[in-house]
């Protein structure tokens, strides 16, 4: 179309078109509306040094064509000075990035995270850093991160209401109850890593926005946090092998002496644990999708042969080994059950991670290798660190021969306390 002079009475009367049309103003050069379908948009077109460079202002039903002109004069003046006004809105969008548009970005860029650790990284903003999400990630200094590390070290009592419930997890029928959050020196921590993670990610992607880690400057302020050492001592071990044994619920009991004869962890291995994961006559079974995004193949013990063979018989119409009461799903939440059982054998704090810590603890104590034990425990190798690791490997028959040098200890322990006048052998250390 030849140019035309703009006026606000021509804009309001051009028609609807089926094809994008152009109009050009005759009073400034480069300035214009174009039209398709109903729409009537500003723009500008001009040339930033060899590059033909076209660039919306907004709708005719927002801007008014005075108002299109004045921005289309700013524009063209940007222009004449060589600036691209696409990049430059391109280059504005990304320096006001907020908080909340890199977390959607880094849970999109890092496809293999796990749900476990997506539902964290998005809880710690979502709930703890809340106020920052729309705030720009350039705009979060040094001093807001210490301040706020500050703020979530410090413990603040449980809320009294009730929390709601959360969808059932996958594999169980059954809605959790949702926790209450709180503060703590664990949170304070963990939030402000999940905030490193991220800024570390700006970093590496969005160099122009951000250059350091604000979250850098809390490495002499993180909380001294004291290693969970809660354990079953050689001592405790028949009381609660006892309180176990008599849980009426079987698929908690079971699953529970399975961990403490394997080491297993509790949510991701033990619990979900499937008939067609176990191989009965290679005396394996097989875990996928692990903590460390590797599939393990362990050996069973006898004692874990021996428990498994006598729940196939009973529950080998469930697709899990450990089924949910409700024969819905797997086991998912067994505190109830466990503090039962530990309440009658008169030990505190004990969880299913406490019984990889006893089967871990045993196998050190019976001097077994820490290679095996690593891979028992099926522990990320940190090769590079170690390089002696790198020249190990553990065989699926050295892994057999020191599982059962464990499950062997924790009967023997057993057995002792169950026979009158028999010595006991004691961790060192303990009595």
């Amino acid at each position: 179309m030849p140019p035309v002079k703009l006026s606000q009475r021509f804009v309001d009367s051009l028609p609807p078109t089926k094809e994008l049309i152009l109009f050009f103003d005759t009073s400034l050069t480069g300035f214009g509306v174009y039209t398709k379908g109903k729409a009537k948009t500003y723009f500008i077109q001009a040339r930033v040094g060899k590059k033909l460079i076209k660039s919306t202002i907004g709708k005719a039903s927002v801007f008014s064509l005075e108002d299109a002109r004045k921005q289309a004069k700013i524009k063209l003046g940007m222009m004449a000075k060589g600036i691209n006004p696409v990049e430059e809105k391109r280059r504005e969008e990304k320096q006001s990035m907020t908080l909340q548009e890199l977390l959607k970005e880094y849970l999109e860029a890092n496809k293999d995270l796990k749900d476990s650790s997506r539902n964290f990284y998005s809880l710690c903003i979502d709930s703890y850093l809340k106020d920052w999400k729309d705030r720009p990630i350039r705009n979060i200094s040094e001093e807001d991160i210490k301040k706020r590390h500050k703020i979530l070290s410090t413990k603040i009592k449980t809320p009294k209401t009730e929390p709601p419930q959360e969808p059932a997890e996958p594999g169980s029928s059954k809605k959790r109850r949702k926790r209450a959050r709180t503060n703590g020196p664990g949170i304070a921590d963990g939030v402000m890593k999940t905030l490193r993670a991220l800024l570390n990610h700006a970093i590496d992607e969005h160099p122009e926005i951000i250059s350091i880690n604000p979250v850098s400057k809390l490495k002499k302020r993180w909380n001294k946090l004291k290693p969970r050492e809660v354990y079953l001592r050689q001592d405790q071990l028949p009381a609660w092998y006892q309180a176990v044994n008599s849980s009426q619920n079987h698929s908690v009991r079971d699953a529970l002496l399975l961990i403490l004869y394997t080491g297993l962890r509790s949510k991701t291995e033990a619990f979900p644990l499937k008939w067609d994961h176990i191989d009965f006559t290679a005396k394996q079974m097989h875990f996928y999708d692990t903590k460390n995004k590797s599939t393990l193949v362990l050996p069973m013990n006898n004692a874990v042969y021996t428990l498994l063979k006598e729940r196939q018989d009973r529950y080998k119409e469930s697709d899990y080994i450990f089924p949910s009461v409700t024969g819905e799903g797997h086991i998912v939440d067994v505190r109830k059950e466990l503090n039962k059982i530990n309440a009658t054998a008169d030990i505190a704090k004990l969880t299913p991670h406490s019984l990889r810590h006893t089967f871990s603890t045993y196998a050190e104590y019976l001097d077994i290798s820490p290679f095996a034990i690593k891979a028992l425990l099926n522990h990320s190798d940190n090769k590079k660190r170690d390089t002696t690791a790198g020249y190990i490997h553990v065989s699926l028959e050295r892994m057999r021969k020191a599982s059962q040098m464990v499950a062997d200890y924790i009967c023997q322990i057993i057995e002792n306390a169950e026979a009158p006048n028999n010595t006991e052998h004691v961790l060192d250390g303990e009595s």
